[in-house]
């Protein structure tokens, strides 16, 4: 008979060596899955298991699912993801009912929790156990109170930067630095007004620095160095509160502008005023932002397509404007009549502010077989959402070209008509 290893290794565990104990975990083995009642006895005469071990096999088991128990019993739980937020049954914020604002706070946080990924225990004070003052990294102040300080540096979190953190409105100290997180500054973050410490640094982060940054007049410090970013920095000149500037350690070009010399100045010595700063101040009528000239425009293209098609109108921003704008078309009839020939397309356009950025758009037109000529209209632009000087008095011509031939109007001559009769 062939033994297989597990029982030899089992009965080993056991009772030591032997081809008894290990006969006997093969008769118990096939007993229970035979059916629920073995007939494995201690002692019968078919039995081949000896007084005493099955009784030192039980204590083993029992020995080994009490250890298992024990670590169950000893992990931290896991964190529970996308759960709804339980903050508004009384254990997160005891006076729930009371403080509206601060569950929306703690919701914004609780869908935080499920972007961020940390690698070790950061956010286990995170849970519908504990109440929102215990989480680590949150601060709450005020009255009423609200969530005010994130503070998170340190802690090994792999995630990205929630963007829902943008709903916490009383949030003042933005901490993530130091960590392994990723991707982009989320563009949602541009609705946050009361952020004036924007730390993080030394994580992974890329793309370009957004331009809406530049309009934040309260931040007071901006750390985004050790980062991946890339690409121009943008026009920082409406950061008026701004003392301490953190660029270097990314692959950024250009420069900082040149009116926040002054206000940075003050923070360090004045023999190495910008030695932690990373980039230099714009000189020698050098623009931020990789502004060429100190005016910027949006221009838009003319379109012409065949009635029944739609045109495709370009509007293109020549030099870069910190923190975005909007552009809304509107439109002229010429020949063309709006509703006819063709359907109006107010819908604004959102630029970042990106040196040479183009944003199309679509106008249909209608088609019939009328026999016509060619049909046009016109399209402005207005801007707005920027406190730059842009102009925007550039307009298009739509044409629609009629493709129904063309029609031609005969006589006959007296002399070819047939003879009447």
């Amino acid at each position: 008979m062939t033994v297989e290893g597990p029982y030899r290794r089992l009965a080993s565990d056991v009772e030591g060596s032997g081809e008894g104990p290990i006969l006997c975990l093969r008769a118990v083995h096939e007993d229970v899955e035979s059916g629920p009642a073995p007939a494995v006895r201690v002692g019968a005469a078919r039995s081949p298991c000896s007084p005493g071990f099955l009784p030192r096999l039980r204590r083993a088991a029992a020995a080994c699912l009490l250890g298992l128990a024990a670590l169950v019993l000893a992990a931290p739980p896991a964190l529970a993801q996308n759960v709804t937020a339980p903050c508004s049954d009384g254990v997160i914020i005891p006076d729930a009912a009371d403080n509206l604002e601060l569950v929306a706070d703690c919701e914004a946080l609780w869908a935080a929790r499920d972007v961020l990924n940390p690698a070790g225990n950061a956010l286990r004070s995170w849970n519908a156990d504990n109440a929102l003052w215990n989480w680590i990294g949150v601060t709450v102040g005020g009255s009423p109170q609200r969530a005010d300080h994130f503070h998170l540096s340190n802690n090994r979190l792999s995630g990205s930067i929630p963007p829902e953190l943008a709903d916490i409105d009383n949030l003042g100290g933005f901490f993530l630095d130091n960590n392994q997180l990723t991707g982009a500054i989320p563009d949602k973050l541009k609705d946050a007004n009361g952020i004036y410490s924007f730390h993080v640094q030394n994580n992974q982060l890329s793309g370009r620095i957004p331009g809406w940054i530049g309009n934040k007049g309260f931040y007071q410090e901006l750390y985004l160095d050790g980062n991946r970013f890339t690409g121009v920095i943008p026009d920082l000149s409406g950061m008026n509160s701004l003392w301490n500037l953190r660029l270097g350690g990314n692959s950024l070009s250009g420069c900082v502008a040149d009116s926040l010399k002054d206000q940075i100045r003050t923070r360090y010595s004045s023999t190495a005023p910008y030695g932690d700063m990373g980039a230099p101040f714009c000189a020698d009528g050098t623009l931020p932002g990789g502004r060429t000239s100190s005016s910027t425009t949006v221009t838009i293209a003319d379109a012409s397509e065949a009635e029944g098609d739609s045109l495709t109108f370009t509007v293109t921003l020549d030099n870069a404007v910190s923190g975005g704008l909007t552009v809304t078309p509107s439109f002229t009839d010429v020949t063309a009549t709006e509703g006819t020939d063709y359907t109006a397309n107010t819908a604004a356009l959102t630029f970042t502010g990106t040196a040479g950025e183009t944003q199309s758009f679509t106008v249909a037109t209608a088609q019939d077989t009328d026999v016509e000529a060619d049909e046009t209209f016109t399209v402005g632009l207005a801007v707005s959402g920027t406190t730059a000087e842009v102009t925007a008095t550039d307009t298009a011509t739509g044409t629609i070209s009629n493709d129904d031939g063309s029609a031609a109007v005969t006589i006959e001559d007296e002399g070819e008509r047939s003879p009447s009769r």
